[in-house]
């Protein structure tokens, strides 16, 4: 029962990561950091860190950290160390990725630890709306449990538009399923990417499709270097 209990909770977090990356990569030798924290009426709150690094011109690493807090009390912490490689046409309008990871859940009444592998699947391309441009991508992802059969898989939709140099548009429909419970959340978000400044600023909410009223209002900080 823990187990399954702790994967649900885990849910929200492992749905929640950079899916802004998609299939792109980052630059060999450069580095995309971000720290989010996210809250509801109710006191649940959630906090991730985000880390990419640039090893080869099709080749990434990272690292996604989050730690969420229930107004219950029940905390969970987890961490995923993957690497993300590019295949297919580099100069393709259609762009591909695979993911594969490791990583563990800890938290719990005993601070159970449970260890799992991440695979993925991104595909990605830019797009243009009315002279704006952007992009559309889709990301799947299986979170395979070393303990049991309570396997998670997901999918997150992106849609993202570049407003002017100041403010970009972001949606995200993000949905997964864990033994035969499915959960859904819709992200909306705004971008703000000040002159002068290295930081970008996240403004959005985290709205769970069976529960309107438990949204939670999302702040988050990106770094570019």
């Amino acid at each position: 029962m823990f187990t399954r209990l702790i994967f649900i909770l885990c849910l929200a977090q492992f749905m929640a990561t950079a899916t802004w990356a998609g299939p792109w990569l980052r630059e060999k030798g450069s580095s995309f950091a971000s720290f989010s924290f996210s809250a509801s009426a109710d006191l649940d709150a959630r906090s991730t860190g985000y880390f990419e690094f640039g090893i080869t011109p099709t080749s990434t690493i990272g690292l996604d950290l989050g730690f969420s807090r229930k107004h219950t009390g029940a905390k969970l912490g987890y961490g995923t160390l993957f690497l993300r490689r590019a295949f297919g046409p580099s100069d393709a309008s259609n762009k591909y990725a695979y993911e594969i990871g490791v990583g563990g859940t800890y938290g719990g009444p005993k601070r159970n630890m449970i260890p799992h592998v991440k695979t993925g699947l991104s595909w990605g391309r830019g797009v243009q709306f009315r002279g704006k441009s952007g992009w559309a991508t889709i990301d799947s992802g299986i979170l395979w449990n070393l303990n049991d059969y309570n396997h998670v898989t997901k999918i997150d939709t992106t849609l993202g538009l570049k407003f002017s140099d100041f403010i970009t548009g972001i949606v995200q429909l993000n949905l997964a399923n864990q033994a035969d419970e499915t959960f859904g959340f819709f992200e909306p978000s705004v971008v703000f990417s000040p002159k002068n400044m290295y930081l970008k600023i996240q403004l959005g909410l985290v709205t769970p499709l069976e529960s309107i009223k438990k949204t939670s209002l999302k702040l988050g900080l990106w770094h570019e270097f």
